[in-house]
């Protein structure tokens, strides 16, 4: 009597796992971010889910002196092999109301600004007062 083996793969980010994998703050790009809270069993509300998350929004901007505006709350019950889920989109701004730009965003918008110059769209002057606050994102450490 042979024996066959056999290879399974197995996607950790499908199934349960996978809901699991959802959960944490996301940033989606141009100061939008999304927090997702995952409950570990059905016996856990949406409320208290939301509770949550609202609360980790709260932190993460507070922590960074930001400001914050709830865009969408999404809130996903329970099914078979579904646990609950809320998902909160909120953008956050800086203290002057400016768009808070990690460190990518703000090089992507220094190299449009530089191919602006480059092609005569915006003068050196533009450019520079323009770049500024860029540069400053940038280096910051």
């Amino acid at each position: 009597f042979g024996q066959v083996e056999t290879n399974v793969e197995v996607n950790v980010n499908s199934g349960i796992s996978g809901q699991f994998a959802e959960r944490g703050l996301k940033n989606l790009g141009k100061g939008i971010y999304s927090i997702t809270q995952v409950g570990g069993s059905g016996f856990v509300s949406l409320n208290k889910l939301e509770k949550r998350a609202r609360q980790e929004i709260i932190d993460f901007s507070t922590s960074n002196n930001y400001n914050y505006e709830i865009v969408t709350v999404e809130r996903f019950k329970q099914s078979i092999g579904i646990f609950p889920k809320v998902v909160i989109t909120f953008k956050i701004t800086n203290q002057d109301g400016t768009t808070v730009l990690t460190k990518d965003e703000a090089t992507k918008r220094l190299l449009e600004l530089k191919n602006f110059l480059d092609l005569g769209i915006i003068t050196q002057e533009e450019f520079d007062e323009r770049a500024i606050p860029l540069k400053k994102i940038i280096l910051d450490d």
